[in-house]
């Protein structure tokens, strides 16, 4: 119906347009001049007419080869929000326990490369010559690619599934991204995992809870343990979950949580901040002569800024901007 009315509008807008017409006096197409799909939205008593010129939805990558049985994955979109909303960077390791087909590493080791997340798909617009010249896709293809780091220094990038065949797909989906090399899999059950080397390292994961996979309560228990061993190297856990028991199970309350939806089901983004790596210091902060040196522990000295705390209770110096202390969850306004 809609195409039928747009060809009518079509051809009574310009009477004086030689307009190709069949024999029933519909418009001729012609795929050379590109394929228009036309989007039809109603809400209530408004109704919007819009051109698509993503084609496939924009959350879309084009490095999914396929999808697990009874598997529920995450739109890319998505898990790259929780690679944003987390202290995740590239110099810093990662890991996910649940890879499934492994959508959080594939978004987390295209930020670490630096490719657009549009640059290997393609979008319908591109064969439309009246909206823009293919020459301009393709300088801003050439543009993106000379962004790309072919080797990030140092990344550390892990994943592991206890399902088999959710590694292999996660590696088939690297090597469709070409990005094979740049994380390292296992097969393995959480509570068999060892922990992964270095320090200051992030846990970004999407568990198991409502109706996929099951052993929701097992896989949290799990979490709750190896982040109990990756304590001690200062390591972060972010982990989306609609399990409303999640922190029970973990064995921890959440530094944060965050409200977001999986699809059409609400869940809670749960943040555990662990401690973050000192980085240069910035030029709009205190020099070394503003600073202050505070005692954090019994034997050791850690230099603070003007306006940095330390935490009555478990006495970790906290940045000034910060309200509460990552390590315990004491709140400054209890003071």
């Amino acid at each position: 119906i809609v195409k039928k009315a747009v060809i009518a509008k079509l051809l009574s807008a310009d009477p004086s347009r030689n307009f190709r017409q069949d024999s029933q006096g519909w418009l001729q197409e012609d795929a050379r001049a590109g394929i228009y799909g036309i989007e039809v939205s109603i809400q209530k008593d408004r109704v919007t007419i819009s051109l698509d010129t993503s084609g496939d939805a924009l959350h879309r990558r084009g490095y999914r080869t396929g999808v697990l049985e009874n598997g529920a994955p995450l739109k890319e979109t998505l898990a790259a929000s929780m690679l944003l909303l987390s202290q995740w960077t590239p110099d810093r390791p990662l890991l996910d326990p649940f890879c499934g087909s492994g959508t959080i590493l594939l978004e987390a080791a295209l930020m670490a490369h630096k490719i657009a997340p549009g640059l290997r798909r393609s979008f319908a617009a591109e064969d439309w010559p009246l909206i823009c010249d293919r020459q301009d896709w393709e300088r801003l293809r050439t543009e993106a690619e000379k962004r790309v780091i072919a080797t990030p220094p140092g990344l550390q990038i892990f994943g592991a599934d206890v399902d088999r065949l959710a590694v292999e797909m996660t590696y088939q989906h690297l090597q469709a991204a070409g990005l094979e090399n740049a994380v390292q899999l296992s097969v393995s059950d959480i509570h068999r995992l060892p922990p992964p080397p270095g320090e200051y390292g992030c846990v970004v994961t999407n568990p198991p809870y409502g109706e996929r996979l099951g052993g929701a309560a097992t896989a949290n228990e799990g979490i709750g343990g190896l982040m109990a061993q990756l304590q001690e190297n200062d390591w972060s856990l972010f982990a989306l979950s609609g399990d409303a028991t999640f922190e029970e199970q973990v064995g921890r309350m959440s530094t944060k949580r965050r409200k977001l939806y999986n699809g059409k089901l609400p869940c809670q983004f749960f943040q555990y901040f662990g401690a973050t790596p000192r980085r240069e210091r910035r030029r709009d902060v205190p020099d070394r002569e503003s600073a202050t040196t505070t005692k954090t522990g019994s034997d050791s000295n850690v230099e603070g800024v003007a306006g940095d705390w330390n935490c009555p209770k478990c006495k970790t110096l906290v940045f000034g901007s910060k309200e509460a202390c990552f390590q315990c969850g004491y709140a400054k306004r209890n003071d």
